[in-house]
Parts: C-alpha cells; structure tokens; sequence
C-alpha cells in the first residue's frame, strides 16, 4: 500500500474503529455501504471498491447482509404494526407503508435470496416443443405413430 495513501488511510480508519467486526456490525444492523463511507468521510464508490476487494473484509460484508435481511422484515413488521395503532389512518399512509414494506423486501431478497426471495413454484409448459419432441420421436423410430383423421370426414 506505498502508493496508496487514500487506500491506506481508509483501512487505519476501518482498524480504528474496530476493523471487519465494524463493518459486520455496522451492516448487519440495517445501515448501508453509503453511511458507512459518509462516516468515513469519504466517497462511497470507494469504500466500497476497497473493502469488497480484500478478503476478510469481503466475506464480513457479505455474512453481514445476509443478516441485515433479518432487520429489514423486522421493520417491515413495525411499520405495518404502527399503521394498526394509526387512529386517523388515510390512504397516503398505507400507500407511504406499503412503499416501504415492499423496499425492504426487495433488499431483503438481494441481501437474503435462500431465506426472502420469492420462490418462483410457477410450472411453464410448452406446447409446441411437446409437439416438436413428440414428432423427433416419431421420426426416430422411438414410439409408434397412429393417424388421426382431423378433417371432420368420418364416412371414408
């Protein structure tokens, strides 16, 4: 790191502050990259190139997300709590909450996808590659093919 003042500077901040464990902390307790930079006093593109770049910061980021997944649905569920306990609820807040709940869901499910993202239990079927299959078989020799008379004529 000679030549890499700014680099160096950042890493005695982040070992000041407690090193990987800060940053495990700091983002697992639902704050971001970007606070973290601001912190820093420093560019948030920046941090974050630099810490995802050394290892052990890296794997304490990524253990980090997975469990501020937990802290987005727990607000999720305060703000949905606190719109119950509304005693002159309007349509803009349910709509603000809304925006909200689905925001951190949708970080949840980047931060979490094996615990938050939807599961895709859709079934697509395709009718013309059935067909299609059903035809190379019936060229190959594989199943015995019967003809069906679909012109409507049943008197031949």
């Amino acid at each position: 790191m000679a030549g890499k003042p700014l680099r160096r500077a950042l890493f005695v901040q982040l070992a000041e502050l407690g090193g990987p464990e800060f940053v495990y902390n700091h983002i697992a307790n639902g704050k971001s990259v970007a606070a973290l930079a601001e912190q820093l006093n420093m560019d948030r593109a920046y941090v974050s190139r630099q810490i995802n770049a050394d290892p052990e910061y890296r794997k304490m980021l990524d253990e980090a997300r997975r469990e501020s997944a937990e802290v987005m649905a727990e607000d999720s569920l305060k703000i949905a709590d606190a719109l119950a306990d509304k005693p002159d609820l309007t349509s803009q807040d349910v709509a603000a909450a809304k925006q909200r709940i689905d925001t951190r869901k949708w970080f949840a499910a980047i931060n979490s996808p094996d615990r938050f993202a939807p599961k895709d239990k859709a079934i697509t079927i395709s009718i013309g590659d059935m067909h299609l299959d059903a035809l190379r078989k019936v060229r190959v020799g594989a199943i015995d093919a019967v003809a069906i008379d679909v012109t409507g004529d049943d008197n031949e």
